[in-house]
């Protein structure tokens, strides 16, 4: 497969994790779209935006197994490190925008948001090489 060829099917699986429901997805097409929704999340506006996001209905500790199947395990423990951080306190809903940027502000996450950034670019060419490899059993485009 050229390089063309695999952007292709890379954008293709991109397409299918941002329309596809997570309990629509077989084993290894869920695995993939955890990984790739906390990445994405994480990557738009910290752990604090994906647990507000993605945390509600998401399985974080599925997430977690995730990276480590894709050997992601530095990742998974910053996972983890921000699951037990967002759990040790009481959460309040977040109603809008200004209530989301005081909260970031507090910068709670900030060292795990910097640990998933020293990390991402090698979890992004993991997830990018499982999607290639796995083309038989994801339904793409």
């Amino acid at each position: 497969m050229n390089e063309h060829q695999a952007m292709e099917k890379w954008n293709g699986f991109v397409r299918r994790m941002t329309d596809a429901k997570l309990d629509d997805l077989g084993a290894k097409e869920r695995e993939l779209y955890l990984v790739f929704w906390y990445q994405a999340e994480v990557n738009n506006g910290g752990h604090l935006q994906y647990f507000l996001n993605r945390g509600r209905t998401d399985p974080t500790s599925e997430t977690i197994t995730a990276l480590l199947a894709l050997d992601a395990i530095e990742m998974a423990n910053v996972l983890r490190d921000a699951l037990a951080l967002w759990e040790s306190s009481e959460r309040l809903p977040i109603d809008d925008v200004e209530e989301f940027v005081n909260e970031a502000l507090e910068d709670e996450f900030n060292l795990l948001d910097l640990r998933f950034s020293a990390l991402e670019r090698d979890l992004h060419l993991s997830l990018e090489k499982t999607v290639i490899d796995n083309l038989d059993v994801l339904s793409l485009e």
